[in-house]
């Protein structure tokens, strides 16, 4: 008997542990679910996301396009590295769309910012890529041997 009495203890102990696991993770589960959404989703979508130059270090030139979407209507701006003015502004709006011609040699980040607060809501990179890449040595160097 002492040994049915030893085994019902450890199903016992064993049920308890895996109740406290599942309730556990029923908890953790329930906690992410009625997390509160973010504030105000933006999109902003950068079309093409690449530049591309024939040699590294020379200037790029491609068209862009800037798409961006927030759930809120508000008042935006949206910002360019190349310059400390905004490109464009909008009042009262939750949609926008830019586009122009971007000549660089680096990558270029685009910010969309609140207009009053001035806080980043989201943000893109153009890149830059080449054909060619600079090479440490130059190709047309004379050899001897």
């Amino acid at each position: 008997m002492n040994i049915s009495v030893k085994i019902s203890q450890k199903i016992a102990s064993a049920l308890r542990d895996n109740l406290v696991i599942k309730l556990w993770v029923l908890f953790n589960i329930m906690a992410v679910n009625v997390a509160p959404a973010a504030a105000n989703d933006v999109t902003l979508k950068l079309k093409p996301s690449q530049c591309i130059a024939i040699h590294q270090g020379k200037t790029c030139y491609v068209d862009v396009e800037l798409r961006w979407q927030a759930q809120d209507k508000g008042e935006y701006c949206l910002y360019s590295s190349q310059q400390s003015d905004p490109l464009k502004c909008w009042t009262q709006a939750n949609t926008g769309q830019y586009e122009r011609e971007v000549l660089a040699r680096k990558n270029v980040l685009s910010r969309l910012r609140e207009r009053k607060s001035g806080e980043v809501v989201i943000s893109k990179e153009l890149e830059m890529a080449w054909i060619y890449k600079r090479n440490a040595k130059s190709r047309s160097s004379w050899r001897m041997f």
